[in-house]
């Protein structure tokens, strides 16, 4: 992609002086769009629009002065650039200027032209990093807006500094002082959370990385799942220590986490079956009685009987009921019904 023009506002009624400034600037063979400046009222125009990049200008001016330009540049515009090049200053005008915000100061003479170039290109690169961090806060900002990870941060008692719209659609809304929606308090929505946030708090004021912990939530609407938090404890700019947070519904998980658990408790509890009462157990589960049970397997109908309460007793069920749902949890591959080995009993 083509980059565009960077635009200079010159600033100057003097037409030596700016066709000079033209000449170094021409030097550098970047790409520019310079607008002359040279009473008042252009000068205004140009504050109101705000159509520059870059501010160039005199001290003396018979308009008004470079200071005064200065100050109301910055005060409207306090991040663009601007540059006095000039010849009638002095130290003490040079000093008040870079207070207010002035970023380099040059006289007019043949020997500091190389430095109004150099002093060109820094506002460049200062320019090109500003744009480049609009451009990742707005692609972080779009981010943040789009993830279904809550994203927070709050102060040590847990009030609410900063968060993403992921929070709200997590933990739904409520009304803040000023009337306005805001994420319903996440403190609020976890369970015992006074304990819990104070064990947080405490844990990362002894860590140097992160803290993770699972917690268990109720939203606004009385909805309740599984939270994961990942908090971490920094410095703002403020010098207020903040925990920056992200919160994630992990509901699915935790379900399949138990549904691991719970077949692998039942897997384990089918495991201990003999072969022989492994068959009988499958018989039981596809409903059969213990007279087609014994016909199907060559075996009494008085040996059914015995496998089938040790299998019961064994496995801690009560019921067929209870014994179909132990099978289905476990959904492990068992030898098929009626399979026997010639040597069972």
């Amino acid at each position: 992609m083509k980059r565009k023009p960077f635009r200079i506002l010159l600033v100057d009624d003097n037409p030596d002086d700016r066709e000079l400034i033209l000449r170094e600037f021409r030097k550098e063979a970047i790409e520019l769009d310079i607008q002359h400046v040279i009473n008042r009222e252009e000068w205004q125009s140009a504050l109101e629009t705000g159509i520059m990049d870059i501010v160039v200008s005199d001290y003396h001016l018979r308009w008004s002065d470079g200071l005064t330009i200065l100050n109301e540049l910055k005060a409207k515009y306090p991040a663009c650039p601007i540059i006095m090049f000039t010849a009638s200053g002095n130290e003490e005008v040079a000093v008040e200027a870079m207070k207010i915000g002035l970023d380099d100061y040059i006289i007019k003479k043949p020997s500091h032209l190389a430095r109004l170039r150099g002093a060109l290109v820094s506002a460049i690169n200062q320019i090109e990093e500003q744009r480049h961090m609009k451009d990742l806060e707005g692609r972080f900002l779009s981010v943040l807006g789009h993830l279904t990870v809550g994203v927070f941060r709050c102060n040590l008692q847990g009030d609410y500094l900063e968060t993403n719209q992921a929070m709200s659609r997590l933990l739904g809304t409520v009304k803040n002082d000023l009337g306005e929606d805001e994420p319903f308090p996440f403190l609020k929505a976890i369970e015992n959370s006074q304990c819990v946030w104070k064990d947080c708090v405490e844990l990362l004021k002894n860590l140097t990385g992160a803290h993770a912990k699972d917690v268990h939530m109720t939203n606004a609407s009385g909805e309740m799942f599984w939270g994961h938090l990942n908090l971490i404890l920094t410095t703002a700019a403020t010098g207020q220590q903040v925990i920056d947070g992200l919160l994630e519904d992990v509901s699915d998980r935790k379900k399949m986490e138990s549904v691991a658990i719970e077949q692998a408790i039942a897997s384990t509890k089918l495991s201990c079956l003999t072969p022989r009462e492994n068959d009988v157990c499958l018989g039981v589960v596809d409903g059969k009685q213990n007279k087609m049970i014994a016909a199907d397997l060559n075996l009494s109908e008085k040996t059914i009987e015995k496998h089938r309460s040790k299998l019961m007793k064994k496995l801690e069920v009560r019921s067929v009921a209870e014994l179909v749902k132990l099978v289905m949890t476990a959904s492990i591959s068992i030898r098929p019904y009626g399979q026997t080995e010639s040597n069972s009993v």
